[in-house]
């Protein structure tokens, strides 16, 4: 669960979009944050297993999850953020699925994800 290298990665393709429109730097930091958010959940959690038991930790999990499987285009959603810096978010959350979401515990929510 490299972080930096996933970071690195999403900053280099939002690049030419940036050019064009300078304060999507807002929009790409948002999305920055929840990306290392989801990282830190997952690798707090597997560190110490017992924290999946604590509510506030659990309900932090689940709402990172929520908010990228999210397709509204309500201002700073998931779906909003995607559409505006031109990434398909079906790809995105696969591979933020995939790197860090399959980490954390299932929501009662149905993933639009399948786990594999």
């Amino acid at each position: 669960m490299d972080t930096s290298s996933s970071i690195a990665l999403l900053s280099q393709q939002i690049t030419l979009v940036n050019k064009i429109n300078p304060e999507v730097d807002l929009w790409i930091a948002v999305l920055i944050r929840a990306i290392k958010d989801a990282a830190h959940l997952a690798r707090k959690g597997s560190k110490n297993p017992e924290l999946w038991d604590d509510p506030n930790f659990r309900a932090e999990a689940v709402h990172i999850k929520k908010y990228f499987h999210n397709r509204s285009m309500q201002v700073g959603g998931f779906g909003f953020i995607c559409e505006l810096l031109d990434i398909n978010p079906e790809q995105a959350l696969r591979h933020i699925h995939a790197r860090y979401l399959r980490y954390l515990p299932p929501t009662t929510q149905t993933c639009l994800i399948q786990a594999g």
